[in-house]
């Protein structure tokens, strides 16, 4: 009945989507649900090839390392994904759609997991020639191609928009609007809010194309942006860039603002600091006065600011209780220090299929909850461009003055659609497993609050 209920819940933002006038004249400040892109499995092509042979890849990588200890394993994640045609199964078509959504979760996970595996397997377990060729690999990125993360350069739109992506959005489900539309002959810095645990709005919105981000913002060229240390992972980093996701250096961020009109970015504003704070149902934003870099950058190169404030994205994943001053939250702030990572140990839900549920009749597990993730962008704040000789004073009060707007409009954002968001939120409460429901409940009713203010 659950799945039944978010179906239906799904097919009628479609069709609230799909009649995009009615919206423009009731909605205000011309709020506008994108045209359900991100519902829309036509436009996102399937590559059963593409994504057998990867699993394959996968599996022979883990049993290279693992030999036969991996083989339960492996074929437990095989069962949970195998997309077994329904007139096999019994299963019905919805049935089915919901298993690929599940599956596009797994895959990425398991591709995550996948490649230290491959590393390891390529240092210690492979041919010499192939030793040999991943450490010319890892020499040539760290020496010769370490500005590509700052370049905005190798994103690959096929990538982008593969189906994996589209299942994903609707795992959740994640969808995108907008309050106004932006001019293609300027630049954006977009800012993302609240971080969450994983930031699944930011990167299914704005590092794919699931959700139709070029259809709603034609012109605007965006790079999603995250922690450098991420780009000296192998093999990971050249996903990265194909999504189009760069580092969040400073040099980096004015790279890719002078790539040419319409050329963007985003940046999660409240980083690793505001991913320990992540509890269901309660947005507690970390934008200190440590956190004005954007700004600064903005008015340097007379870019213009857009808030995004995505609903629900700290309801996807739980965490271990962590108040300041446990050994937990001493650890992970060490690691932040060190690593720029924080490490959360995050509580999700078990598969109704899975080991967790049928032998054990636990609901926790490592995947997110299905709950519903909106991004709603802003409108934006245009910034004047202040002279790179400007004395500091005129800089700081610039900065001051666009910071206090860009918080005016991010707040407003939340006000005007938090009512909206609350009703389906609670549809989707009603419809979890009741220890989860505890879980989701336990927020301050949507609590809003900036740190560091």
């Amino acid at each position: 009945m659950a799945s039944e209920k978010n179906e239906q819940k799904m097919e009628k933002e479609v069709s609230f989507a799909d009649s995009e006038s009615s919206s423009e004249k009731e909605a205000p400040r011309d709020f506008i649900i994108s045209r359900a892109h991100s519902f829309k499995r036509d436009e996102h092509p399937a590559h059963p090839f593409v994504g057998f042979t990867m699993w394959s890849f996968m599996l022979w990588i883990w049993y290279q390392v693992w030999g036969v200890w991996c083989i339960p394993i492996s074929s437990y994640f095989v069962y949970l994904v195998l997309l077994i045609p329904p007139w096999i199964t019994g299963k019905s078509e919805q049935q089915i759609r919901k298993q690929e959504e599940v599956s596009a979760f797994i895959y990425i996970l398991a591709t995550a997991c996948t490649v230290p595996v491959l590393c390891y397997w390529c240092l210690f377990r492979a041919p010499t020639a192939i030793t040999m060729a991943f450490l010319c690999y890892v020499g040539w990125f760290l020496l010769l191609d370490s500005k590509a993360p700052k370049s905005g350069k190798r994103k690959f739109d096929v990538i982008r928009r593969r189906r994996q992506w589209y299942n994903f959005a609707r795992y959740f489900p994640i969808s995108l609007s907008r309050t106004a539309e932006l001019d293609p002959t300027k630049n954006y810095i977009f800012g993302y809010h609240p971080h969450g645990i994983i930031s699944t709005g930011a990167l299914c919105n704005f590092g794919a194309e699931a959700t139709g981000f070029s259809t709603l913002f034609p012109g605007i060229d965006l790079r999603l942006l995250t922690l450098a240390v991420n780009f000296y992972v192998p093999f990971l980093r050249e996903y990265f860039l194909a999504l189009g996701v760069n580092d969040v250096s400073r040099e980096s961020c004015i790279t890719n603002l002078r790539r040419g009109p319409g050329a963007s970015i985003m940046i999660v504003v409240g980083g690793a600091a505001e991913a320990l704070e992540a509890r269901p149902n309660e947005y507690d934003l970390t934008i200190s006065t440590k956190r004005k870099g954007f700004v600064k950058i903005a008015l340097q190169e007379g870019a213009s600011m857009v808030p995004v404030f995505s609903f629900g994205e700290v309801d996807v994943f739980n965490q271990w209780a962590n108040p300041e001053g446990s050994k937990l939250r001493r650890f992970q702030k060490w690691s932040t220090s060190i690593f720029g990572i924080s490490p959360p140990i995050v509580v999700g839900r078990a598969l109704k299929s899975g080991v967790l549920k049928r032998w054990f009749g636990w609901n926790w597990g490592i995947m997110p909850l299905r709950m519903p993730v909106h991004s709603v962008v802003g409108a934006p704040i245009d910034c004047p461009k202040i002279a790179p000789d400007a004395d500091e004073k005129t800089l700081s009060e610039a900065i001051d003055k666009y910071h206090a707007l860009y918080l005016e409009e991010l707040k407003k954002v939340y006000e005007d659609h938090k009512e909206s968001f609350k009703d389906l939120r609670k549809e989707y409460v009603e419809q979890q497993e009741p220890d989860l429901q505890e879980i989701l409940k336990l927020g301050k009713e949507g609590s809003f609050k900036v740190k560091g203010l």
